[in-house]
């Protein structure tokens, strides 16, 4: 069994998408504002509500940070994820997976944010939850 130590924090962030800017139109999508440096005990989302497109064609989104922006999930497809469904890769999965090596134990300073590429997610909802420590006095972490 695991136990939760004193430095452990959750910070969860949820995104309805609309095909605005920073909502889901082609290019970022500010999810969590890191201070300092951070271990990434665990990171993963889940789908609310269905992710759809704005034009046919592929809308895709992956989660990481500023200069990898797959650092924690591969491009997925954003008509692949669906209501009730875990997304910690490309292949979003009902009712429960287990986390993948590349959505935990990562140690980050950036800021972490979805990356929607070729074509705008107009709708949908997605949770991201990160659990982590700080690595560095006046680490925080907090929905962007």
């Amino acid at each position: 069994m695991r136990y939760r130590d004193d430095n452990e924090h959750i910070a969860r962030k949820r995104i309805t998408f609309d095909g605005a800017a920073g909502k889901g139109a082609v290019g970022t999508v500010a999810m969590f504002a890191v201070t300092g440096r951070i271990f990434v005990k665990a990171i993963g989302g889940y789908c609310l509500a269905d992710l759809t497109e704005a034009a046919p064609g592929g809308a895709t989104i992956s989660l990481g940070v500023t200069n990898l922006v797959a650092q924690f999930i591969a491009v997925t497809l954003a008509l692949d994820l669906d209501v009730g469904e875990f997304w910690v890769d490309a292949t979003p999965d009902a009712n429960a997976i287990a986390l993948p090596a590349i959505c935990q134990n990562i140690l980050i300073e950036e800021n972490i944010l979805a990356d929607v590429l070729v074509a705008a997610v107009n709708g949908g909802t997605l949770e991201v939850t990160v659990v982590w420590s700080p690595m560095s006095a006046g680490a925080n972490v907090v929905a962007a």
